[in-house]
């Protein structure tokens, strides 16, 4: 999975966090990997969230690369994903309902 995708790319003492909560399956010793649920029940995670906040408020969390399509090239999107060498995230741009064009 990404967790596994993931881990040889991390520098020692490094985090993964994960939203959907699957950690990978071959986790390295020397990098913290975590499952974070956004839930008023389950509260385990403010340590995690404080430690991803004092990342990002050291400017230490960086976005991965962002390449957008629109919605009518979403099989060029889909190809370069399935070529399995995308970094970051392909987007998707779905228009408003309102803006659509009916052919």
């Amino acid at each position: 999975g990404t967790g596994d995708q993931a881990m040889p790319k991390l520098k020692s003492g490094g985090y993964y966090v994960t939203l959907r909560g699957v950690l990978p399956k071959k986790p390295r010793a020397d990098v913290h990997s975590n499952g974070f649920i956004n839930s008023d029940t389950n509260l385990a995670n403010l340590e995690v969230l404080e430690a991803i906040r004092s990342i990002v408020e050291a400017d230490k969390l960086r976005m991965p690369n962002l390449k957008e399509y629109p919605l009518s090239q979403i099989l060029a999107a889909f190809n370069e994903s399935s070529a399995g060498h995308v970094v970051g995230k392909l987007v998707i741009d779905v228009p408003k309902p309102e803006e659509m064009e009916v052919v």
